[in-house]
């Protein structure tokens, strides 16, 4: 169920953590930072999570707690 808990962003991030790190099943990607912020915020509140997001022009104010 840790696979769950690494949310990628886009696909070269998700792509990137599988060569690496390949998942027992399969990572829980999602299609921009906002909804990565929004699963860690909403499902996964209270547990660990990694989320992976790019540097984009507006920071998420998530990303800076």
């Amino acid at each position: 169920m840790i696979d769950f808990k690494v949310i990628p962003e886009c696909y070269i991030d998700t792509k990137l953590i599988k060569v690496l790190v390949p998942p027992q099943n399969h990572y829980n990607h999602q299609k921009g930072c906002s909804n990565v912020v929004k699963v860690m915020k909403e499902k996964l509140a209270g547990d660990f999570a990694l989320g992976i997001i790019d540097r984009d022009k507006v920071e998420l104010g998530y990303a800076s707690e």
